[in-house]
């Protein structure tokens, strides 16, 4: 039987951890990757129930991307917010990291402020999407459509100090909505439903 010299199976060895080795940002995003499928899974325990048809769904579609491009949008400003507060935000840090000198309190307060203020606008254009998608989605889907939307989540889990059977249809429904429907991963998941539905 024909033996390879050592020399020759290391190199083997090193060769294929080159070509299969993961650098920690590619492993980070194959994680990432793998985190997506579970929550996909976790829409999808959500979603299928509902056994939404081809017309419910294309019906849902225009008043979703129209969210979708008022969150980009929103994005879009933060962006622009962050880069103007960037380069002081570099003097800062290089300043303390070379001199020792600590952040001056006016720029921490600053920063704490648009953070602030960047919570609150998200906050009021997640509001504003669920009033967009609610009435869309009570026209399109039938009662016990909504009926098993609004009992398949449970409050607490999303941080909620109130119980399941405390609040109504219309507050089980926007809570149905926030988490999964407006979920940045829906979206494609009901156009690719749709492809495969008579």
């Amino acid at each position: 039987m024909f033996k390879r010299p050592i020399a020759f199976v290391l190199l083997l060895a090193l060769a294929a951890g080159a070509v299969f080795g993961q650098t920690p940002q590619e492993k980070d995003k194959a994680s990432d990757a793998v985190f997506n499928k579970i929550r996909k899974i976790d829409l999808l325990f959500n979603i299928s129930p509902l056994v939404l048809t081809k017309a419910q769904i294309n019906a849902l579609l225009p008043v979703l991307e129209k969210c979708r491009q008022r969150i980009r949008e929103t994005r879009d400003l933060e962006y622009d917010q962050y880069r103007a507060v960037e380069l002081r935000i570099d003097k800062s840090i290089e300043i303390a990291l070379t001199k020792g000198d600590t952040p001056s309190r006016q720029l921490r307060s600053e920063l704490t402020l648009l953070l602030s203020k960047l919570d609150t606008t998200r906050a009021i254009i997640v509001q504003l999407n669920i009033g967009e998608i609610l009435p869309v989605f009570d026209k399109v889907l039938n009662a016990g459509q909504r009926k098993a939307a609004a009992n398949s989540l449970r409050p607490e889990t999303f941080g909620l100090d109130v119980k399941l059977d405390k609040m109504t249809q219309e507050e089980k429904e926007k809570l149905f909505i926030r988490e999964i429907i407006l979920d940045p991963l829906t979206y494609d998941m009901l156009v690719e439903m749709a492809k495969h539905l008579p």
